[in-house]
Formats: structure tokens, sequence, C-alpha cells
């Protein structure tokens, strides 16, 4: 069973054919890039899997149970999120801050030290 899957994900907008019946299944460990040209799909894709847009046709899975329909803070809490471009989303803030904002969000209690250390970035953490 995949850990994060979408099956026949159909989004129409208008004319405008942005997924058309995509499949795609995400292992645990698997780390995945969308790449296309503009108009390609792929924010709609990502939008759709983070619940922030439902799709006409399809569904979306999380450890094989439908997620269409949770609220984008109850995907967000199983665990799906997107890693955007943006290096450090609080420009403001250190790393390490920055890595504390998701863990707080979560509840988790886990140190940022712990995260930076697991992503083999401790030595950012001041920066």
């Amino acid at each position: 069973m995949a850990l994060l899957e979408a099956r026949g994900l159909t989004k129409r907008f208008g004319g405008v054919t942005a997924l058309d019946g995509l499949d795609l299944r995400i292992e645990a460990g698997d780390v995945v890039g969308v790449m296309g040209p503009n108009g390609a799909g792929k924010s709609t894709l990502l939008k759709t899997l983070l619940g922030e847009v439902r799709p006409d046709s399809g569904d979306v899975l999380l450890d094989g149970r439908s997620i269409l329909g949770w609220t984008t803070d109850r995907v967000a809490r199983a665990g799906v999120a997107l890693a955007n471009q943006v290096p450090r989303p609080f420009g403001r803030l250190t790393v390490a801050q920055n890595v504390r904002v998701g863990s707080l969000a979560r509840g988790d209690r886990l140190r940022d030290v712990v995260v930076l250390e697991r992503c083999g970035r401790r030595d950012r953490a001041v920066r």
C-alpha cells in the first residue's frame, strides 16, 4: 500500500483540463519532485493532494484511506505538507526557528536541533 496515492484525479477549470485521470503512488521514504511547464497542472496536483482543491473526479488516499473532504488543517496534521522553493519562509527567523514553527503547529515536542540533525543541517541552525 502506498503512503500517499492519487487515483484517477481529474480537475477542469472551465474549458481547461489541469489534471486528466492522473495516477500517482508515493511510498514511505520517497522524495518526489514535480516538474513541467507553466500551466501543466503542477500546482493543481499539489493543491489537490493538500486538500486545497477538490478534484472533479478521482480520489486521494493516505495510508489507504480517502482524505477527500478533509480540511486542509486535518491533512497537514496527518503529515501531508508541501516544501516550497522558499528556503526560509520567515526571513527574520533563524533556520532553527523556522523549523520550530512547523513542529509547534503540529504539537510536536521534538527540538529543532534534533530535526536539523536528521536533515544533516545542524550547522545551519543559527543562520
